[in-house]
């Protein structure tokens, strides 16, 4: 992806983010693979041409707010953008690429997943955008600097700035991405400090989006940090330093479905249990 990239150990990874925490948004990755959202890999693995991808979201978007039943129906009647953030928390696929304003945040999401190499070495990405980069560089692109304002104006924060900025007919789309969120934020959002990365010309890859961008690949802009695990006890001292933040699955999801998933995040601490003969919780 020509991202400028650093390689750390997690105290490293620590010491640099310390810095960036603001002004800077992250997205955590198991793997290092390019920028993608959902609704590009479900296109690609349906062998759909990106080209087709406007006509598709646009009646996704519209059989969503004709069956939905929620007690939110008439905001996701009316916004399209708090549509779309709610179809993806339950597992749609949209345009929609969730980022963070916590470094530890997106650490989390990048070690979860993560796969055991060969030597048993782990490596997890955490990829970190300049937000007034970010919004430098998209406000040339839109050249519309009304349009543009309208997104940082609670009163405008609504289709009428949305539809023209993002769902543009052919030929008039805007090529660039924007850190953004619809006005009405859902309790994921709140809870991840998420904000939502969104290409503006969506028959194109993200990265093509990006890659639009003045100076995509200053390191002053965008950082690819490939976070080094060579030891068991190295993943363990991980999982231990972001349980003390309250980072887990329990907390990031909160629900049945969060605290089951967080379960597996505690092995470490199931096993010093195990080789502990006191009854001790580690929890308490």
């Amino acid at each position: 992806m020509n991202f400028p990239n650093e390689e750390v150990c997690w105290e490293q990874y620590l010491e640099r983010s310390k810095s960036m925490i603001s002004g800077w948004i992250f997205r955590g990755q198991p793997f290092d693979e390019p920028i993608k959202s959902s609704f590009e890999r479900a296109l690609d693995s349906y062998g759909i041409s990106l080209s087709e991808a406007p006509e598709i979201e646009e009646r996704m978007i519209r059989d969503f707010k004709r069956k939905y039943e929620g007690i939110d129906f008439e905001i996701v009647s009316k916004d399209i953008f708090y549509c779309l953030s709610l179809m993806q928390h339950y597992g749609c696929p949209t345009r929609l690429l969730d980022w963070t304003y916590s470094p530890y945040i997106a650490a989390f999401f990048a070690v979860e997943n993560m796969s055991l190499e060969k030597g048993g070495e782990r490596n997890a990405f955490i990829f970190c955008l300049n937000h007034k980069w970010i919004n430098r560089s998209a406000k040339r692109n839109i050249t519309n600097s009304n349009l543009f304002k309208m997104r940082f104006n609670d009163k405008t924060l609504t289709d009428k700035s949305f539809i023209p900025l993002y769902m543009g007919k052919k030929g008039k789309r805007k090529t660039f991405i924007l850190a953004d969120n619809p006005y009405q934020l859902n309790k994921r959002l709140i809870i991840q400090r998420g904000v939502f990365i969104i290409q503006g010309d969506i028959s194109l890859r993200m990265m093509e989006n990006i890659k639009f961008m003045k100076n995509w690949q200053s390191k002053e802009n965008v950082i690819k940090f490939k976070l080094r695990i060579n030891t068991g006890k190295e993943l363990d001292k991980i999982y231990e330093d972001l349980r003390l933040m309250n980072i887990s699955h329990e907390s990031l999801f909160p629900g049945l479905d969060g605290f089951s998933k967080s379960l597996k995040q505690n092995l470490y601490l199931y096993r010093r249990l195990r080789t502990t003969k006191a009854n001790i919780n580690p929890f308490m």
